[in-house]
């Protein structure tokens, strides 16, 4: 009793009001506010007028938000392989039913902006105005962010959300007002469920929270963990049907798609290393150990999670989870340098190299896979309802199809992992359409030798497009990806 009377005169007593922005504006705010609009426009300029079609992952989530605005969410069984929940499908399905493709990713443009934005205001209540600047700088030229920035999936909701959790424990300790903590758990809840894995930030959020808030922490902490827990065991229990096959079905699909563990670490250099250098910097420069090292750890449980497991699917997505708790400082290295004249010429060369070098993998990361819309586009022309297919890369496909009326659900489509487990229903003979579209899952030699003793499969469409990706020898590879389209005359004969 006496210990939740002591809470509730801490937690209610009078304070002086309490403003969203902290310290009085300035120059350094100013600039930072300019870049976050700056990288909005660039995203949606790309968006609108650059960007190809959907990759793999976002035709995914495009289709199941989809299926689940026509009433057919839960009867598909996403969220027993799903890594999250169906919040941002819905979401992307309709922006993608109000604009088409174009709308989703806006949506998530939309996210990562909150996201640079909570994580400029983190920087700033942590340390100073300087270093949510570079920090700002830093994030907006960054490969994976920019690459993030205009693509539809579910890591952008949850980056949003880890960061406007780091924001409200940032100003929690700034300012001791525990309105903060409920916006930080509520965020991170929302976050959690967008991206199941996103949970692993919980760590590095209550080392920040235990630093800031000294003997206070451990009441902080418990209602941070109340709140969150209260709104993910609601959802789990909820839900607790499909997702207790969850983590069976991922455990026992962990694909590699050829890439060795060298090729993975490599990776995570090239993409996320400069981040990390920097925040070491940062690290040595702040003069709060304690807290430069909670922030750190943040940098760790996606990395170590994709080395450890050999997994290199959304190792650069990941990235950014850890780049929300780095760059604050990392700004704060360029932001002690900017104190003097001769140090802030060369904190604006290294934001102007990280910046060059961050295009630099933005270029590279586009260039990673193959845009399937013409592809898509041309078998959606020409096949007929009720029609079904075997594709290997096949989501691109699965939404273009179901989006035209093509296919009633995306059942009809057969790639390599249901055919690999015996649920094509007909012999490969009697399929109407085999597509081949170099990227995950390739068909197996087994399958392709089935498809040419047919003798009834006809090429009618066939495109390259140059790809570029880390190579064996840890040097990026240049190599011309292949889509074929193959059509059953027999089949087409027969109906």
């Amino acid at each position: 009793m006496e210990l939740t009377s002591t809470w509730l005169a801490e937690t209610y007593r009078p304070r002086a009001p309490v403003y969203v922005l902290t310290r009085a504006w300035s120059a350094w705010d100013t600039g930072a506010a300019a870049l976050i609009a700056a990288f909005a426009a660039v995203e949606t300029l790309i968006v609108t007028v650059a960007a190809k079609g959907p990759t793999l992952d976002e035709a995914i989530y495009l289709t199941a938000g989809q299926r689940l605005l026509d009433g057919h969410g839960m009867s598909d069984g996403y969220l027993a392989w799903f890594a999250g929940s169906l919040g941002w499908p819905a979401l992307a399905g309709l922006g993608d039913t109000v604009a088409g493709l174009a709308g989703a990713r806006l949506l998530a443009a939309l996210f990562v902006t909150i996201a640079l934005f909570a994580m400029w205001r983190a920087a700033a209540a942590l340390f100073d105005a300087r270093a949510g600047f570079f920090a700002v700088a830093l994030g907006v030229a960054s490969g994976p962010v920019l690459a993030l920035g205009h693509l539809a999936v579910i890591d952008t909701p949850a980056v949003a959300g880890v960061a406007v959790a780091l924001w409200g424990v940032a100003e929690l300790g700034r300012t001791g007002d525990r309105k903060w903590l409920v916006l930080a758990a509520g965020a991170f809840s929302l976050g959690v469920l967008a991206k199941y894995p996103a949970i692993a930030c919980g760590l590095p959020l209550l080392l920040v929270l235990v630093v800031l808030r000294g003997r206070r922490a451990a009441m902080d902490a418990a209602i941070f963990v109340l709140i969150t827990g209260a709104v993910l065991i609601t959802y789990f229990l909820s839900a607790r049907g499909p997702l207790s096959y969850f983590l069976t079905w991922r455990t026992s699909n962990n694909p590699t798609f050829g890439v060795t563990p060298e090729m993975i670490a490599f990776s995570q250099l090239w993409y996320g290393g400069l981040p990390v250098l920097l925040a070491l910097g940062g690290w040595v420069a702040c003069g709060r150990r304690s807290l430069g090292a909670a922030l750190l750890v943040g940098a760790v449980p996606f990395p170590l999670y994709v080395l450890v497991t050999g997994s290199s699917v959304g190792d650069t997505k990941h990235m950014v989870f850890g780049f929300v708790f780095l760059l604050p400082l990392a700004g704060v290295l360029l932001g002690r340098l900017a104190r003097w004249p001769a140090g802030a010429v060369v904190a604006l060369i290294l934001a102007a190299a990280a910046g060059v070098f961050g295009a630099r993998q933005a270029e590279l990361m586009e260039r990673a896979w193959i845009d399937l819309d013409p592809a898509t586009r041309y078998l959606s022309a020409h096949a007929r309802p009720g029609q079904d297919y075997l594709i290997d890369n096949s989501w691109p496909f699965i939404h273009r199809l179901y989006e035209d009326g093509r296919v009633r659900d995306p059942w009809n489509v057969y790639d390599t992992y249901r055919v690999a487990h015996h649920q094509l229903p007909k012999p490969v003979c009697r399929v109407d359409w085999f597509v081949v579209a170099q990227g995950a899952g390739a068909w197996p030699a087994r399958v392709r030798r089935q498809v040419d003793a047919c003798g009834t499969f006809k090429r009618v469409y066939a495109r390259k497009q140059s790809v570029t990706n880390i190579g064996r020898d840890l040097s990026f590879v240049k190599w011309d990806g292949r889509v074929e389209i193959y059509r059953n005359v027999r089949a087409g004969r027969s109906g």
